[in-house]
């Protein structure tokens, strides 16, 4: 396979987030190893897109309130903490959260995933990006949006922007 048609197997991310934005359930995933340039390439696509760029972790650093309850902290309180956030933007990336789920059981994780997949436009207009270090737990699940793309996605299936 030669490198044009290795380039138009690659998702193209901001058609992709324009899908997601006329879905239902409009968060997703991507998913990537340590240190294989997902927060300079989501910084690039918050950039290009007017999306909002969280770093999870520097909020938690900043804010005593959170960063006592690192420990305890549960996918419900992060889904009240995001959705309280105001931003004018609609794309939402959340990055560096991985120090949560590193704290979180199998279990979990999984109630993380399921929470933010399933959050409907109803209750937010956001679409939230959730940027993630590989983890079992995100292989075994597989969430579509209507054209059929997962919505799990691996940095590495990703067009450079």
């Amino acid at each position: 396979m030669n490198g044009s048609e290795n380039k138009n197997q690659l998702l193209d991310l901001p058609q992709f987030i324009d899908v997601q934005s006329r879905e239902s359930f409009r968060a997703f995933f991507i998913v990537g190893r340590a240190n294989s340039g997902k927060s300079r390439f989501v910084r690039k696509v918050a950039g290009r897109a007017q999306g909002y760029y969280l770093n999870l972790l520097e909020l938690f650093m900043k804010r005593p309130d959170l960063s006592e309850m690192i420990d305890s902290f549960r996918p419900e309180q992060l889904e009240r903490l995001l959705l309280s956030m105001e931003s004018d933007s609609t794309l939402f990336i959340v990055d560096d959260i991985d120090f949560l789920l590193n704290t979180w059981t199998n279990r979990t994780k999984d109630e993380f995933v399921n929470r933010f997949l399933r959050l409907r436009s109803g209750v937010t207009d956001k679409i939230f990006c959730f940027v993630v270090q590989e983890d079992d737990v995100f292989e075994k699940v597989e969430f579509r949006n209507t054209m059929g793309q997962a919505r799990i996605l691996n940095l590495h299936e990703i067009a450079d922007i």
